[in-house]
């Protein structure tokens, strides 16, 4: 899209480059870039030129979001509903998705609720239903909610994300990591090979969660959360010799041979790694 903007900044000298449409444009851009506050600047300016126009309230909400600006997003989400020319029952889910993450479930629940009867083909207030049940422990509540997203929208990978994390909080790690693995099928995603890493160690396969971890610092070199759990996955290595050695045979019989060469690749990597730290004797993977 950057090329679009920067294209048509050159080949259309009498398209206004300020115009709201394209400072609008820019601004999506930038929020993909990880470049907020330059996002936030464009659609301050476009705001101040279309300060009707709902549409636009709507991406500075969803940028305030991001930034985990709450008070704004939840003022410019109510905002776009006011203006118009918005998607109603997804402006209602986005500004549900900034009560639950401030915790606050009663005004969560009630914007997910009138997104559904907005839109009840729309998937994702089922998906943010699943997750408030979930947090509350309503843990066959949510499975429902999930069961009902995943039928409309089958192939969104974002629907077995879900799943997987409300099987995480219920404790259900092994089909945890069965929705994380078919959310990856559908789409590679560091966070979710993350999630998938924190699953596998929780069900007791620290070789499997090294795996994901390395996938998911090869997709992306800055998750630092990941970086994190790998630092704490050896140094549980180095100190318990028994979990190295169950590693490194978990790693040489379930990764030695696997079909994808990127796998076997890391799995030699870690098999190396591990028994450098560790002090063993060298053995081929």
């Amino acid at each position: 899209m950057m090329l679009e903007v920067r294209d048509l900044e050159k080949t259309r000298p009498d398209v206004d480059t300020r115009e709201p449409a394209v400072l609008a444009a820019r601004a999506r851009v930038q929020l993909e870039a990880g470049l907020f506050w330059r996002a936030l600047k464009n659609l301050d300016e476009a705001i101040d030129q279309a300060p009707m126009s709902g549409a636009l309230f709507h991406q500075r909400g969803e940028t305030y979001a991001r930034i985990g600006q709450a008070k704004a997003a939840l003022a410019d989400f109510t905002t776009a509903l006011e203006r118009g020319g918005v998607r109603p029952a997804e402006t209602v889910n986005c500004r549900g998705e900034v009560y639950y993450r401030c915790d606050r479930f009663t005004e969560a629940g009630a914007d997910f609720n009138v997104a559904v009867a907005l839109d009840f083909t729309y998937f994702k207030p089922y998906l943010n239903r699943a997750l408030l049940h979930s947090a509350m422990g309503r843990y066959e509540d949510a499975e429902f909610e999930v069961a009902r997203a995943r039928s409309l929208a089958p192939a969104q990978p974002l629907c077995h994300r879900v799943q997987g994390q409300v099987q995480v909080r219920a404790g259900k790690f092994e089909q945890a990591i069965g929705g994380f693995t078919q959310a990856l099928r559908l789409r590679l995603d560091a966070d979710v090979l993350h999630e998938r890493a924190v699953a596998r160690l929780r069900a007791g396969d620290p070789a499997g969660a090294w795996i994901d971890l390395a996938l998911c610092l090869r997709t992306d070199p800055d998750h630092g959360e990941a970086a994190d759990d790998r630092a704490r996955l050896l140094a549980m290595f180095a100190e318990c010799p028994d979990e190295a050695a169950r590693g490194l045979r978990e790693l040489r019989h379930r990764f030695g041979n696997h079909p994808e060469p990127k796998v076997r690749r890391l799995a030699a990597e870690a098999h190396e790694h591990l028994m450098r730290t560790t002090g063993r004797r060298k053995r081929s993977l």
